[in-house]
């Protein structure tokens, strides 16, 4: 959460990481009274017999974990609720996440299985 100015003056610049490179972003934000989160499958997973991802996002509905994107941050008025976001549009098919982000007028950045950045709702009024 980004509480105000940065020493009064500055809003502050968060940087999105690029999933499995620390030395690489996928944006770069300026903040102020704002929160940002990011949800992914690049830091908390590991690999089965067979080959598959197992990430630590499961669907609600069949407890299969999901691994529908790289990464999905979220913009919102609180951490709680960026939070929350960015898990819930991690589980989201992209339409559904065009969708909310418009209803609950929530920017968000998503970064594809095949490294496609996309940027929604208002993410792009945020970067500098």
């Amino acid at each position: 959460y980004a509480d105000g100015l940065k020493y009064g003056t500055n809003s502050f610049k968060v940087y999105i990481e690029k999933p499995g490179d620390k030395q690489s972003y996928l944006s770069k934000i300026q903040l102020r009274d704002k929160a940002v989160a990011t949800s992914g499958n690049y830091e908390r997973y590991f690999i089965d017999k067979s080959g598959r991802r197992i990430t630590h996002i499961f669907s609600g509905s069949d407890y299969e974990p999901v691994n529908n994107y790289q990464s999905v941050s979220v913009i919102a008025d609180s951490a709680e609720k960026a939070d929350m976001y960015s898990t819930l549009f991690f589980l989201m098919e992209f339409d559904e996440i065009k969708k909310y982000c418009r209803q609950l007028n929530t920017p968000v950045l998503l970064y594809t299985l095949t490294n496609n950045i996309i940027k929604l709702c208002g993410w792009a009024e945020y970067e500098y």
